[in-house]
């Protein structure tokens, strides 16, 4: 298992905090990207969510966990702080930080269907992605089949041409490469992916285009 489940002993990351208006709903969060999480990418605990992504050309690997009903704490791991502003850029995207949960409620609490929904769901946040290619590639190789076959082709296809993430990163995450870039993909040969030609060259002109 990953460092934040005590399996690995490895330096103290950067410790940060996420600030959000509160409620926030970490439980949810955490479930949605549970059933979602990619093998060697990420990997998610009962207390924590361990990522690995590249900022720019930088790797980094980040835990995320429960904080508070107004933020979240992140534990990054770098080997420079120059990616700092956008990766909390993203971060806040991914969890969707932005969002006024007493705006929502006062805008929909009106509704009678609604309404009971908004008591039960207090802090109930929309989640995102952690980049335009990886989102369209999710969906392109999710088409007509279940959440877990198609965790599995995307699986393969991290496995196969992720980068590698440096020794250390992965000794301290527990995991092992990023996701595929545009360019890694665009002249690959999938013929490893088991499914429909068709779907491969619609996957590889996807590519070519986000290069």
């Amino acid at each position: 298992g990953p460092a934040a489940e005590g399996a690995v002993h490895a330096p103290a990351g950067l410790p940060l905090r996420l600030s959000s208006r509160p409620p926030l709903d970490w439980s949810a969060l955490r479930r949605f990207f549970a059933t979602r999480a990619i093998d060697g990418i990420e990997s998610v605990g009962a207390q924590s969510w361990w990522r690995a992504l590249h900022i720019g050309s930088t790797p980094v690997v980040v835990a995320i966990r429960a904080g508070g009903p107004d933020h979240l704490q992140i534990e990054l791991h770098s080997d420079t702080l120059a990616i700092l502003p956008p990766l909390l850029a993203r971060l806040r995207q991914v969890f969707d930080l932005g969002a006024v949960p007493l705006a929502v409620g006062a805008a929909l609490g009106s509704d009678p269907q609604l309404a009971p929904l908004l008591a039960e769901r207090q802090g109930l946040r929309v989640p995102g992605g952690w980049g335009g290619f990886e989102l369209a590639v999710r969906a392109l190789l999710g088409q007509q089949i279940s959440v877990p076959a198609a965790l599995r082709l995307v699986g393969l296809l991290v496995e196969r041409l992720g980068a590698r993430l440096p020794d250390e990163l992965a000794r301290i995450s527990g995991l092992r490469c990023c996701f595929p870039t545009a360019a890694s993909v665009a002249d690959a040969d999938l013929s490893f992916l088991p499914m429909p030609r068709a779907r491969q060259q619609a996957l590889q002109a996807l590519a070519r285009a986000g290069c």
